[in-house]
């Protein structure tokens, strides 16, 4: 990922813990379509450099500072990775007992006063469906435009298929059928 789009997802994020807004916030300071600012986020479309300059404004932050520094630097990416990912799986009713540890345990993690063992760190991945090469320490996932749990994932697919219309539940259901039904044998 590109320093200055890690940079703008990251003030994004300052500004709005709501992934979904970000579009709309970028939007504000950018203008544009919304599909544009979709595909800038998710790294398909590279800003120009007089977007740069707006945003570099717009966050008081320099040019050079926000193509180049790593704005993240100072952030405890665990803490905030761990509290996007019970925020994602809020369906889940105890990822404590899941984990097994004590609540005080789970509030420590959450408050970034105390970082988890290299043992709970992979049973956090295995609890959250995470592929083992995700570093929680490293990995930015609470930049992360799309969901990055299993449970995320299927939260987020029931929600669009509540959301679906009769007629697109109809035309989507033969072919949502069939990828369901090769995946399942």
């Amino acid at each position: 990922m590109e320093s200055y789009l890690r940079n703008l997802l990251f003030l994004l994020w300052e500004k709005e813990k709501d992934r979904n807004k970000w579009p709309t916030n970028l939007g504000k300071i950018l203008g544009g379509e919304a599909e544009d600012l979709e595909n800038i986020l998710q790294e398909r479309i590279r800003l120009s450099g007089q977007q740069i300059d707006r945003l570099a404004e717009y966050f008081n932050i320099e040019k050079a500072e926000f193509q180049t520094v790593d704005l993240l630097e100072t952030t405890n990416i665990f803490k905030e990775n761990f509290c996007f990912l019970l925020n994602e799986c809020s369906e889940k009713k105890d990822i404590r007992k899941e984990l097994g540890v004590h609540p005080s345990t789970i509030s420590k993690w959450k408050s970034g006063k105390q970082p988890p063992s290299s043992t709970h760190l992979r049973h956090i991945k295995k609890v959250f469906g995470l592929d083992d090469s995700i570093d929680l320490n490293r990995d930015p996932l609470f930049l992360s435009m799309e969901p990055v749990s299993d449970l995320g994932k299927k939260q987020w697919i029931k929600e669009n298929i509540d959301s679906l219309s009769p007629q697109g539940l109809r035309e989507l259901y033969p072919a949502l059928r069939r990828l369901l039904e090769e995946r399942c044998t």
